[in-house]
């Protein structure tokens, strides 16, 4: 009597022991399947961050070459102009006949230059206080405009001053090498741009 007990007994804690290891398992399993999808979802997040990363920092490069572009095409359209700061202002209301003429006399007078084809000329900019505005002058021929620029040197000590016709960006490129350019020359260098790129040289003597 007691060993049929017993035998069922054992029989009964086996099907149990059975069942648990059953339920473990499946658990186990789940676990497993559980990890692996975890595994695989934070490789696809890790592999999209690093795509984003890459398409943003292309996205950037694409947009900073494109900006580069379209500044140097706007820098190329006025490759004929100059800058003029400094040339007398009557009153705010000039009109670009009146403009034309100033510059004119300028190239005759202070540059010594006759026969330039000037397209047009007018002064840029709201005038806020006495301070004049500068002239933008535009030149029919690109070597007319080099032949005012090499001349420029004939107005020191007029406060009048000649300066390329550039995009904002490139005047700001320029406008943030000033401190470089000013030492150099106090330092008895020859320095100059060339566009937006600051040229030092050193200043040799013929002597």
């Amino acid at each position: 009597m007691l060993e049929s007990q017993e035998r069922a007994y054992k029989a009964a804690m086996e099907i149990v022991v059975k069942q648990m290891n059953d339920q473990i398992k499946k658990l186990e399993g789940k676990v497993s399947d559980l990890t692996v999808s975890l595994e695989f979802t934070q490789r696809d997040v890790d592999e999209l961050k690093s795509e984003i990363k890459e398409q943003t920092k292309s996205s950037h490069e694409k947009m900073k070459q494109l900006e580069e572009r379209i500044n140097y095409q706007e820098d190329y359209s006025r490759n004929k102009n100059v800058r003029i700061s400094g040339v007398e202002e009557r009153d705010g209301n000039e009109t670009w006949e009146q403009s034309v003429k100033t510059v004119t006399s300028l190239l005759q007078d202070k540059l010594q230059l006759d026969g330039l084809e000037l397209e047009r000329a007018h002064r840029v900019g709201a005038r806020w206080d006495a301070k004049p505005r500068t002239i933008v002058a535009r030149f029919s021929r690109y070597c007319d405009r080099e032949a005012v620029m090499r001349n420029a040197r004939k107005l020191k000590g007029t406060n009048i001053f000649l300066d390329d016709d550039l995009c904002p960006a490139s005047q700001a490129i320029k406008k943030a090498q000033m401190p470089q350019l000013k030492h150099a020359k106090a330092q008895g260098e020859v320095a100059f741009f060339r566009h937006t790129k600051l040229i030092i040289r050193e200043r040799y003597s013929s002597g």
